[in-house]
């Protein structure tokens, strides 16, 4: 073996031998109280480690566990060599079931990686009470504060002194209308500590936690008796049927603090609760919502004049308080010659003590393919008024605007940008109206000239030029393909989009031969498929055109843009195969 290989082994010795060392340090034991006790007498079982660790206790079989489990830790030191030891106790409350003679179970801990258990104990039970009759330990003394007989005998806890509570704000509504469930806790005189809290799924509605700071308890009298009042939880539920719903009871754990040192662990179990959910009323107008509450509707402000085929946002607004948080984007009629996208769902609310209240911002896409003069109609918007229990709608206001060439002719801005002549300004350039009017009519007429000469030279030249157009489509596309990942490389995103839809709409104009005005989704469909390029090819053409537009003018963190950009490269080539 080498020098190496030894000094391994010797570690790996170390550690075996370290483990079997710490296994072999871990002491476990079970303890009882008494070795006799009576039918109606609980004892204490105490499961002493010297390491800490986790606690598993067993299930009884036939002993009842009083309480919950009590921790304990000590420590002593030998002064003569100076070893701590620690204790780690675990104890727990039982009381017999029957007579005779019984194994008290031992129990488990988990140190490290380890699980150990204790023995099993041997206890006697007969029908008389053992407590006068065996000596008195100081934890007796102190529990009860002198002799034996003297004692403070156990205090029964009442529903009257703590109980736990389901209740609804308003337990008759109609569907769709959220309701206010509250989990509150009663206590009369005494202090508790909560040990545990099980509650029920919920069947047949929707449900939002309410969070809230627990606040000083509420003070309530009941039959002549003063109880502080604690907020366990809030819940908003939104019943999904009609009909008597069912709020399932809950239960909780809790020590109650009588006076003794350990205190009496309780479990209290609530009131179950009903809710009458009411049917809307019929018949439900045909554009119904589906929303219960209070609203209101807008357009955000947006320009009146825009450019061909420049994407802009078209944003809806609901505002109210109820359901909210389950509104679905409205439908929408936009004009002919407008493609649109799914909107994007801003949502701002928060709940109340009774309903959702806030703001849902529906936020279309837009992309004017048409020149003219456009009117989105006025949006209705449907919803159940709880208040007036009827139905009530509410409308946006219709918006006009003007689609007009980007290009900033004179034709499509001469109404804002021409200023019109005072009479002294007239007066004072009225001598130079000669030349204004010659000096452009001669350069008319020499182009003019020079463009009838050369009409039939070049008309030949012309459809030459059309059918390498045709050509040379897929390198003018290549080279904007090129720049656009030139744009990409440098992490200039928008640009990069720019390009390729640059590139990809001069593609279908010179390609497929489809005009500027005629450019959609639709005539780009027809178009492939009348070449015979497979529906497949169509769908990933068409998905990379809405891609990079949606990724232009409303990008997403999570868009994958060299995936685009090498899915732009490969439908063109799947074209031009079956094209050419």
């Amino acid at each position: 073996m080498n020098r190496i290989g030894l000094q391994y082994f010797i570690l790996l010795t170390l550690i075996v031998l370290s483990n079997v060392g710490l296994a072999q340090d871990v002491t476990f034991s079970t303890n009882i109280a008494a070795k006799k006790v009576g039918l109606s007498d609980r004892f204490e079982v105490t499961y002493s480690s010297n390491k800490q660790g986790e606690f598993i206790l067993p299930e009884y079989k036939n002993f009842n566990r009083v309480g919950g489990i009590a921790t304990g830790y000590s420590s002593n030191t030998d002064l003569n060599s100076g070893v701590t030891r620690k204790t780690f106790d675990y104890t727990v409350t039982l009381q017999p079931k029957k007579i005779g003679t019984f194994t008290v179970e031992g129990a488990k801990i988990k140190v490290g990686k380890g699980t150990y258990q204790s023995k099993a104990a041997k206890i006697e039970v007969v029908k008389e009470s053992q407590v006068k009759n065996r000596r008195q330990s100081l934890i007796d003394q102190f529990l009860g504060g002198g002799r034996p007989d003297q004692r403070q005998e156990q205090v029964e806890i009442t529903n009257q002194d703590i109980f736990v509570t389901l209740e609804a704000v308003n337990p008759n509504v109609y569907r769709n209308q959220p309701v206010l469930v509250e989990y509150k806790l009663y206590v009369n005189k005494y202090k508790c500590q909560l040990e545990g809290v099980e509650i029920p799924t919920y069947s047949n509605f929707l449900s939002d936690e309410i969070a809230f700071t627990q606040k000083s308890p509420e003070k309530k009298t009941i039959n002549d008796k003063e109880y502080e009042v604690h907020t366990l939880k809030k819940v908003l539920l939104t019943p999904q049927k009609t009909g008597k719903l069912g709020v399932e009871a809950y239960k909780v754990q809790a020590r109650v603090h009588t006076g003794g040192f350990m205190g009496t662990s309780v479990i209290m179990e609530s009131n179950s609760l009903e809710i009458n959910v009411k049917e809307l009323p019929k018949p439900m107008p045909a554009n119904f919502s589906n929303q219960v509450g209070s609203y209101a509707i807008q357009v955000v402000p947006m320009v009146t004049r825009i450019e061909k085929d420049n994407p802009i946002q078209f944003k809806l607004e609901v505002i109210g308080e109820g359901n909210i948080k389950q509104l679905v984007a409205p439908e929408f009629s936009f004009p002919e010659g407008f493609e649109s996208y799914d909107p994007e769902i801003a949502t701002q609310y928060a709940p109340t003590d009774s309903s959702f209240a806030g703001k849902v911002t529906f936020s279309y896409l837009l992309i004017p393919r048409e020149l003219g003069q456009f009117t989105i109609p006025k949006q209705e918007f449907t919803y159940f008024d709880v208040a007036t229990e009827s139905y009530k709608s509410v409308f946006t206001k219709e918006v006009k605007f003007t689609v007009a060439n980007g290009s900033g002719s004179a034709s499509d801005f001469a109404t804002e940008d021409t200023e019109q002549l005072t009479p002294e300004q007239d007066e004072s350039q009225s001598n130079s109206w000669v030349w204004i009017t010659i000096i452009p009519l001669s350069i008319l007429a020499f182009v003019g000239a020079f463009l009838l000469i050369s009409k039939k030279n070049s008309k030949e030249k012309v459809e030459e030029t059309e059918e390498e157009r045709r050509k040379n489509a897929r390198n003018k596309l290549a080279k904007k393909l090129a720049i656009a990942k030139s744009h990409l490389d440098r992490n200039n995103v928008s640009e990069f989009y720019n390009e390729i839809l640059i590139g990809i709409n001069k593609y279908v104009n010179e390609k497929l031969e489809i005009e500027t005005a005629q450019m959609n989704k639709i005539t780009i469909r027809e178009t492939l498929n009348s070449k015979g390029v497979e529906e497949k090819t169509v769908d990933s053409f068409v998905n990379v055109l809405e891609q990079c537009e949606m990724a232009k003018y409303a990008p997403l963190s999570n868009q994958n843009n060299l995936e685009i950009y090498e899915k732009s490269l490969d439908v063109i080539e799947e074209i031009e195969r079956v094209i050419n």
